[in-house]
């Protein structure tokens, strides 16, 4: 199997796929983009502290951790993996955008920290029940379509969402 090497770097924005090797200066990288590449597991990303934008999503990742130094992230995509828990993500403060949506997931929790998240997709995965939303009173945009929601309740702390998904 090809190695994933660095395709190419065009205004500190990286796409990563089966190419040739880069050699260059990663700092600064604002956005990397790992989207279907195969990978299993989040790791080797702790240089990159002023990225902003990382998409890891068609992959095969089952466990969100690796991002604990990734403090300026604003958005992360994790959708289309196989990832059954939401963690990792305590440190990621700055984080506006965050799409979770068609992995494995039953409980939504791990969020109380991302109090400036402004979207959550979610949908696609196997909640049960509302919960754990409770600290993100800045959220305006809500996925929770595809579940397993019999009741709708737990959304009454959401004062400033605009654009709510059940379906």
């Amino acid at each position: 199997m090809a190695r994933n090497t660095i395709c190419g770097i065009d205004e500190k924005v990286i796409k990563w796929q089966n190419c040739i090797n880069y050699s260059g200066d990663l700092v600064g990288v604002k956005k990397l983009d790992l989207q279907s590449n195969h990978i299993k597991e989040i790791k080797h990303l702790d240089n990159f502290i002023t990225l902003k934008k990382l998409d890891l999503s068609h992959n095969q990742i089952d466990t969100i951790k690796g991002l604990n130094n990734l403090v300026n992230l604003t958005y992360i995509c994790l959708s289309n993996n196989q990832i059954y828990q939401i963690e990792g993500l305590d440190n990621l403060v700055n984080l506006k955008d965050l799409y979770l949506s068609k992995n494995r997931i039953e409980k939504i929790e791990g969020l109380n920290n991302l109090v400036n998240l402004k979207e959550l997709s979610l949908g696609g995965n196997h909640i049960k029940k509302i919960k754990g939303l409770d600290n993100l009173v800045n959220l305006k945009e809500l996925n929770l379509g595809e579940n397993r929601i019999i009741k709708i309740k737990g959304l009454d702390k959401l004062i400033n969402l605009k654009k709510l998904n059940l379906g």
